[in-house]
C-alpha cells in the first residue's frame, strides 16, 4: 500500500490560482493556513482574559515576508485598538458578553486594490471582506478607530 502525497500550502495556492485569476497568492496561503485560527484565537483570548480585567482587542496580522509562499500570522492582544492596516483582523473581546466580534478584516494591499477596483463584478464569496475593503477605503474604518480610541481616552480617565 502506498502512501498518498500530501499537497503543500503553495502547491495548493498555484492550483487555485490558474483556476482563480484574480485571487492573491498571499491569500490563499492564508486561507489554507486558517486551519489554525480556532485553536490560537482561542489560546490570545485566554491571555487577553488573564492579562486584562476590563475588554480587550485581539489583532491578527499577517506580515510580509520575503518568501512570497510561506506565511506567518501573529495574533497579538492589547486592551487598546490598534489602527486599521493590511493584512490584520481586528477583534473586540467584550468581557459582559464573553465574545469575540469582528471589528474589521482587511486583506493585503495589491488584494484590496484588485477588490475595490472590480467590487461591482467580483465573485460573491468576497462579499463578506468586499464590505471592510470598501470601509477601508474610504475612511469608513478610521472613523471606527478613532471613535474606540476617543472612548477609550474616556474611560481611562
Amino acid at each position: 500500500m502506498t502512501k498518498k502525497r500530501m499537497e503543500t500550502v503553495s502547491e495548493a495556492a498555484n492550483r487555485i490560482l490558474i483556476t482563480e485569476p484574480w485571487a492573491d497568492a498571499r491569500d490563499l496561503v492564508h486561507q489554507q493556513a486558517k486551519i489554525n485560527f480556532p485553536r490560537e484565537m482561542e489560546k490570545a483570548i485566554e491571555r487577553g482574559i488573564k492579562e486584562y480585567t476590563g475588554d480587550f482587542y485581539v489583532f491578527v496580522i499577517t506580515p510580509k515576508l520575503r518568501n512570497p509562499n510561506a506565511i506567518k500570522t501573529k495574533y497579538q492582544i492589547r486592551n487598546f485598538c490598534p489602527p486599521p492596516a493590511y493584512n490584520q483582523m481586528v477583534y473586540k473581546f467584550d468581557r459582559n458578553e464573553m465574545q469575540p466580534k469582528v471589528l474589521w478584516v482587511i486583506p493585503s494591499k495589491d488584494f484590496c486594490e484588485w477588490l475595490y477596483m472590480h467590487k461591482d463584478s467580483a465573485p460573491a464569496k468576497l462579499d463578506p471582506i468586499k464590505k471592510y475593503v470598501v470601509e477601508f477605503v474610504n475612511g469608513t474604518l478610521d472613523k471606527l478607530y478613532y471613535s474606540l480610541e476617543s472612548k477609550e481616552k474616556r474611560d481611562d480617565g
